[in-house]
Order: C-alpha cells, then structure tokens, then sequence
C-alpha cells in the first residue's frame, strides 16, 4: 500500500484512481491550489464536478483544508500539522502573484488573551511577496 492508499484508508474513504492523483497533486504542491488548478493538473478525462465533492470529502476528512484568499477563488492545501491539536494555522499570501503557501506554526501560547477568553482555532495570515516575485521584482 502506498501512501496516498494509506492516507485513504486512514480517513475511511475508498480508493479510487481520481483520488489518488488528487492527493499526488496537493502533496506535491507547494502552494494552495484552486479548483480550477487542479482540473487543469488532472487533464481531460475527469468531470470538474467529481473534482470539487472531492475536494470538499477531502476538506471534512481532514486532509485538506481550504486556506484564506485574496477575494479570489477558494484554494485548498494538504494539512501540515494536526490543526486539531495546537489549534493554530498560518499562511503567507502574496500580492503580486497571489500564491498561497502554508507554513509552520508552533505555539499559539504567547498570545494574550482577556479574562475567561479560550481559544478554539487560530489563522494567521501575512501578506506581502514571495521569493519567487521579489527574485523576478515583478512589483
């Protein structure tokens, strides 16, 4: 069994061909991919329907989830780390390109809080470039 199998399988969901190339496209993928953008991975020959309940089975199994946007079209990426547990998620967007991309998040810890004040999720996004547009100083 391989690892996109094995994911399945943890998750409950069955394995079919279309799944597995869309785990294959999000794991590989360094920035969050849109509905569109994983359409046009897969190529011809998938209904664009079957990709977008995948999509969201995927989004409630806990193996993607949808990341902030810009106002743009809604992105999706594979979990990083177990949100569940540190309740915490961070993602950098940016302006010229409009590029998602994940990143770590340690502690949420030294956040200050009023009173009885509990928190349940944390997002965090910073927006600004990314290395590959300051490189080409697209801006």
């Amino acid at each position: 069994m391989n690892r996109y199998e094995s994911i399945l399988k943890d998750v409950g969901l069955k394995r079919t061909d279309i799944r597995l190339r869309m785990l294959n496209i999000f794991m590989n993928s360094e920035i969050a991919l849109s509905h569109h953008d994983v359409c046009e991975q897969l190529g011809d020959g998938y209904d664009k329907v079957t990709v977008y309940r995948n999509i969201y089975t995927f989004v409630n199994k806990g193996v993607l989830h949808e990341t902030p946007n810009d106002g743009r079209s809604a992105k999706f990426a594979c979990n990083l780390q177990d949100v569940s547990k540190t309740g915490a998620h961070a993602h950098f967007i940016c302006e010229i390109c409009g590029n998602t991309f994940c990143l770590q998040f340690r502690n949420s810890s030294e956040l200050s809080l009023p009173g009885n004040f509990k928190v349940n999720h944390l997002s965090i996004v910073a927006q600004g470039v990314c290395s590959e547009c300051d490189k080409n100083e697209k801006y």
